[in-house]
């Protein structure tokens, strides 16, 4: 949110920059490599995640789920295989 109101438009077409204040760090900053000894990379926290799911509900998903993915999406007719 502005400090202050901005002299626009309504409906106006504008281009935003976001850059954290001059001697100020952003608090959710992230890592423009891998992860940090503070913060994993994005990978390893989706890894973890993965990983934590337990094993009778993965065995519970569809074995057909890639081939038929518009069907449990969208509950489209499945296709002949």
């Amino acid at each position: 949110m502005p400090a202050q109101p901005l002299p626009l438009n309504e409906h106006e077409k504008v281009r935003l920059t976001v850059e954290p204040q001059e001697g100020q760090t952003a608090p959710n900053q992230i890592a423009p490599t891998t992860g940090t000894a503070s913060q994993p990379s994005l990978a390893e926290r989706i890894a973890a995640r993965a990983h934590a799911i337990p094993q009778a509900v993965v065995n519970s998903w569809p074995v057909d789920g890639a081939s038929q993915h518009d069907h449990y999406i969208y509950g489209t007719p499945k296709r002949p295989e």
